[in-house]
């Protein structure tokens, strides 16, 4: 049986093509997009978008669907890189939409400094095994869920090194890391400013967070109403 499939993306008549040997997207993908995409923090047409660890494409296109701004991703594995381009060319966004073979750690050499309106991150969420968190045999997988490449600081140094002095950072990640996270974005003169907790049920505990950060931006963070998934 192929390992190959193609879905149809929501709220869009963009589709994605998957591969199940790779990472595929989650809930996650959707919830940091609609976050970037809210009334608040509306894309304008004249911003400039980068995509950090990019996977195959999904959060540039799913902005595609909603602004014509320039949008920048970058991958690090070469066949989540050349899935992703074959996505771009799916919708026809060859104009709109670069995608970048690289590590996060040299963004520079793909994107210069300083020149993104808006950066935004679905990164690997969990340390690597030494932390003892039990690892996927598929190094494909292990890749994209663990910080075996790039650590919480390289994502957040880089998006950094992306924003122009204004600049938003927008990232999703797991609760149980967040003073870490606030304690990196503000090394890098990212000060959070709109953080939202996602719960899977009103019972449960939650297990993502989305997090708006400014750069050069004044202390002020607002905690938005829970995300409650499924009533």
């Amino acid at each position: 049986m192929t390992s190959i499939q193609t879905d149809k993306l929501p709220d869009c008549n963009f589709s994605l093509i998957q591969d199940k040997n790779l990472f595929c997207y989650g809930t996650d993908a959707l919830l940091l997009a609609k976050f970037c995409l809210s009334p608040v923090n509306r894309i304008h047409d004249n911003d400039i978008t980068v995509d950090l660890c990019t996977g195959n494409g999904i959060i540039p296109i799913l902005l595609a669907a909603k602004t014509k701004s320039k949008i920048y991703g970058i991958e690090l594995q070469k066949e989540s890189f050349e899935l992703a381009e074959k996505n771009v060319e799916l919708n026809n966004l060859q104009n709109q939409i670069t995608i970048y073979n690289g590590d996060i750690c040299e963004i520079e050499k793909f994107i210069p400094k300083n020149s993104a309106t808006i950066v935004t991150a679905n990164p690997p969420y969990m340390k690597s095994s030494n932390s003892g968190i039990k690892e996927n045999k598929n190094n494909a997988l292990n890749i994209a869920r663990h910080e075996i490449k790039c650590k919480l600081t390289d994502v957040i140094k880089a998006a950094s090194a992306l924003l122009n002095s204004t600049g938003t950072f927008f990232m999703i990640h797991r609760p149980e890391r967040l003073s870490e996270i606030f304690s990196e974005l503000k090394k890098y003169s990212l000060e959070p400013k709109r953080m939202q907790l996602i719960y899977p049920s009103i019972n449960k505990s939650p297990t993502m967070v989305l997090i708006e950060s400014k750069k050069n931006a004044k202390p002020g963070l607002i905690n938005l109403p829970p995300y409650i998934m499924y009533s």
